[in-house]
């Protein structure tokens, strides 16, 4: 920074026009002998930084919104009710250093700006623009408006922007973020008379777009030996938590419309499992039958998951 100050009364104060002075931190010394009675000085401070950058852009929840179209889900666009992302925290960073320049974090509608004076790009005139997901969240896509020059890394969370010397705003960064878990829903308990038959709702909730995959399934019995129980998970096509006529089992549902089409977010998806106690069974003879599904978020082939387990508890008494 520099300083220069005028004598805005020198023609009476006897000052010449203007005059140098010094800078110290905020501070200001003048020469005594421009210190004249009647003097009216205006000192001005120049900062010799350029105007700064100002980076900006938007968080949102990349799963296809309202569209019902799966191929709207992780596209780096955002559609429609696809909504933004609060409290994201975006970062400013040195590309090889990784140290933090700026930062901030994104508004209720996940729109971010950060607004910097000092020299952020590095001596190969890059920076990095990295955002950190919320909880629950995973990131799916990355896009960057035209007119910027950047790149962004496979993990959909960092864009390397190369320095434009023309401009001082670089703008339109999109993060999309999703939430890729699928939650299945409830356990139950029940008491069955032996040779009955019982049944257990349950439902699938996603928040994001998964191609469904087969039962993990898990059965344990009191006593260990026979007589042997049954259990079947079926496709609760009305959701009303029975199986009714013409229902299928869900491997076999899991073969044709709509189990074999992607799920989108808040369809509903209902399961139900029904469990037969052999016709031998004694009182307090049990059987636990849990189970999860596995499923593959749209964009990530090959790449399976599990939901969480839940379990059903049927004993006789």
């Amino acid at each position: 920074r520099s300083v220069s100050c005028i004598d805005s009364n020198a023609i009476n104060s006897g000052n010449s026009g203007s005059f140098n002075a010094t800078l110290s931190g905020n501070n200001v010394t003048i020469s005594k002998d421009n210190v004249k009675f009647g003097a009216k000085l205006v000192c001005t401070v120049s900062n010799d930084n350029k105007a700064g950058y100002v980076f900006s852009g938007r968080v949102f929840n990349d799963n296809s919104g309202s569209t019902k179209d799966a191929s709207k889900a992780y596209n780096g666009s955002v559609d429609t009710s696809e909504v933004g992302i609060a409290a994201s925290q975006i970062e400013l960073q040195n590309c090889s250093t990784k140290a933090v320049l700026a930062s901030t974090t994104t508004n209720a509608n996940g729109e971010f700006s950060i607004q910097t004076l000092q020299e952020v790009f590095d001596v190969n005139n890059r920076v990095c623009l990295v955002q950190k997901n919320v909880a629950d969240y995973q990131s799916v896509s990355s896009t960057k408006s035209a007119s910027v020059t950047a790149t962004t890394d496979a993990s959909f969370d960092l864009f390397t922007i190369t320095k434009n010397a023309n401009v001082n705003t670089y703008d339109g960064f999109l993060f999309g973020d999703a939430q890729l878990q699928l939650i299945l829903t409830q356990n139950g308990q029940k008491n069955i008379a032996a040779g009955d038959i019982v049944e257990y709702p349950h439902e699938i909730i996603s928040k994001g777009v998964h191609k469904l995959g087969a039962l993990n399934l898990s059965n344990q019995q009191q006593p260990a030996i026979d007589p042997a129980w049954q259990s079947i998970i079926y496709y609760d096509t009305d959701c009303n938590g029975a199986v009714d006529a013409g229902e299928k089992p869900y491997e076999v549902a899991l073969q044709s419309a709509p189990l074999s089409a992607p799920i989108l977010p808040e369809q509903r998806i209902c399961l139900v499992q029904r469990v037969i106690s052999p016709s031998n069974a004694k009182a307090g003879d049990s059987l636990s039958a849990q189970f999860s599904v596995k499923h593959t978020p749209t964009m990530s082939t090959g790449v399976t998951s599990s939901s969480n387990t839940v379990r059903d508890i049927t004993t006789v008494g």
